[in-house]
């Protein structure tokens, strides 16, 4: 299947944009828009079918593992067989080594033979960490014909750097233990920051991750998309660097920043997020209004009595059911972005769905997939259709 090379062109027109865009004369980046960011959204990506060269499907986009120290994707996680009830196969692959930019839609590509598929490496959640070891990165790399990134990676609240994707060969088994809350250049699901809470160092609550967006050409860095909630105006969302953000108890995450700087956000726009790859300290921008879902539902959402995504108790199960529907929703390639970003709203193991989507029967597949996971009584179906 021939590969667009798309991704190239924005590259290049890109770079060309910084090097000669410090002159009065040249106009502002504009802001990037919701069709521009779609191919770069986690909740879009996962769930898509991967084909290789061949145009044959080989799997399905899973998860992707972010670097939080470096603040970049790192790889992408494939879900790969699973039918006639044999369970699904997931397997590791360099996230620069996939491309979005084909020529069929809600298609992604990996260059690869169908046998040498067969035996890629696996992966196994219990061996995240083990991920960013030297050696077991460049043979991951080199088994997909790529060369790890030379980066150093910087952690811009901690002042700390590494060069941790400098490589030597090791081999082995993925056998190391999970990663801990106290290390700040830990990898990540990037499932598993959906629906955390962003806390500013007074711990308050500065909202929740509702996306990432992930390059995976690997140019630019990893932005999270922070919905906002009581501590600042309902209803925005802002784009946060990656790096910005770091691991702190109870499942939260760090953002060491001021509210003025939300107040004062700039937009969120091409000329932003490249110059995002060498700035340093910590930057906010907005997010362009036409991403933000359901506005209209966010103003009525605001009454005393309604309940929001900042509603979300903090106990270990109900936050582990709000995670599991939202994964369950965010894989599921039949249901529209919109769909993907309704609010669940788990409290005392009562679930509450709202929001919209686009037609009935997403709204009936999203209840079926909260009954399943937290039973059918306790969900209460509030999601609005558009196109009844």
């Amino acid at each position: 299947m021939p590969f667009v090379r798309t991704a190239l062109a924005v590259g290049i027109v890109s770079t060309f944009a910084l090097l000669y865009g410090q002159t009065s004369t040249q106009p502002r980046s504009r802001p990037l828009s919701r069709a521009a960011l779609r191919n770069f959204s986690v909740n879009y990506l996962q769930g898509l079918t991967v084909e290789n060269h061949d145009g044959r499907k080989i799997g399905q986009v899973s998860d992707f593992i972010l670097d939080l120290h470096s603040g970049y994707v790192k790889y992408t996680v494939l879900s790969t067989g699973g039918f006639l009830g044999f369970v699904p196969q997931l397997k590791i692959v360099p996230a620069q080594a996939m491309s979005a930019a084909t020529a069929k839609k809600g298609v992604v590509a990996l260059d690869i033979s169908v046998p040498r598929w067969q035996q890629a490496p696996e992966f196994k959640e219990r061996a995240l960490s083990a991920l960013n070891q030297p050696a077991m990165v460049k043979a991951i790399y080199e088994y997909y014909g790529q060369s790890p990134p030379n980066r150093r990676g910087t952690n811009v609240q901690s002042g700390t750097s590494t060069n941790d994707d400098l490589l030597t060969p090791t081999g082995g088994n993925f056998s190391a233990p999970r990663i801990s809350s106290s290390d700040p250049g830990a990898l990540q699901l990037a499932s598993d920051i959906l629906g955390v809470r962003v806390v500013n160092r007074h711990q308050e609550k500065l909202g929740t991750v509702s996306d990432v967006l992930v390059d995976l050409t690997g140019r630019k860095p990893t932005f999270a998309l922070v919905s906002t909630g009581r501590f600042l105006k309902r209803g925005r969302i802002f784009a946060v660097p990656l790096r910005a953000l770091r691991l702190a108890p109870q499942r939260r995450l760090l953002l060491d920043a001021p509210s003025s700087l939300f107040e004062l956000a700039p937009p969120f726009d091409e000329k932003a997020w490249q110059e995002a790859t060498t700035a340093s300290g910590v930057a906010v921008y907005r997010y362009p209004e036409d991403d933000v879902t359901n506005t209209s539902r966010n103003a009525r959402d605001r009454g005393p009595n309604s309940l929001t995504a900042m509603s979300q108790s903090e106990s270990a199960t109900d936050r582990r059911l709000t995670q599991q529907i939202r994964r369950a929703l965010v894989t599921d390639h039949s249901l529209s972005l919109t769909a993907k970003n309704v609010k669940i709203i788990t409290v005392n193991g009562k679930i509450t769905l709202r929001g919209a989507v686009r037609y009935a029967s997403e709204k009936d597949e999203i209840f079926r997939k909260a009954a399943k996971i937290g039973g059918a009584s306790n969900v209460i179906n509030q999601l609005e259709v558009e196109h009844p």
